[in-house]
């Protein structure tokens, strides 16, 4: 894997500050289920998304639902990773950066990759990705997944994560067998004679 970061463009200023202030919706999210979940013993998503989503649907109406279910979803694996580093944490972790990973139903590119667009609380937008050579050969070459999108210094920016493993051919499970015995010569493994 290898994540390159560039800024995103946009010819609108409002379009960006849809952006910025659902990445700060989103951060608020995160830190209202990080409290609810501080405390509790399993790592549950059924649990606190049933105790979470609907309360925060009705306090937070302007917050699409899928914005909503990314919070839970960073929640419980902040707590995973505290606990798999074995921190000790005496009150509910604060996420503090305006970042939010991306997935299928929270954003969609363009056929030539150069272009995304991102959910926000208006709809959908279009953005244009800043486009550099070693970027443009990524482009050429590989696929990026889910990527993150985050705000430093009131500037929009997107980090893109490429999977750059060499593709390994698949395996072929036919094999052909050859009975040297008297009745037949060869026998396939599809049952052939």
């Amino acid at each position: 894997m290898l994540t390159y970061n560039t800024e995103l463009k946009t010819t609108n200023q409002s379009d960006k500050d849809l952006v910025i202030s659902l990445l700060k919706q989103h951060l608020k999210l995160v830190n209202l289920a990080s409290k609810l979940q501080f405390g509790k013993k399993t790592n549950s998503i059924k649990t606190l998304h049933k105790a979470f989503y609907y309360p925060t649907r009705e306090s937070h109406p302007s917050a699409p639902s899928q914005v909503i279910i990314k919070a839970e979803q960073e929640c419980l694996a902040s707590y995973r990773s505290i606990k798999s580093n074995k921190h000790e944490i005496t009150k509910p972790f604060e996420k503090k950066n305006l970042s939010m990973r991306l997935d299928i139903r929270t954003y969609s590119r363009s056929k030539e990759k150069t272009k995304i667009n991102i959910i926000t609380t208006e709809g959908r937008k279009w953005f244009e990705i800043a486009l550099y050579p070693k970027l443009q050969e990524f482009f050429d070459k590989y696929d990026y997944c889910d990527p993150l999108i985050f705000s430093r210094e009131g500037r929009l920016f997107i980090s893109l994560t490429f999977d750059v493993a060499p593709k390994t051919p698949e395996k072929q499970n036919l094999c052909l067998g050859v009975d040297l015995g008297i009745r037949r010569t060869a026998a396939c493994s599809d049952g052939r004679l």
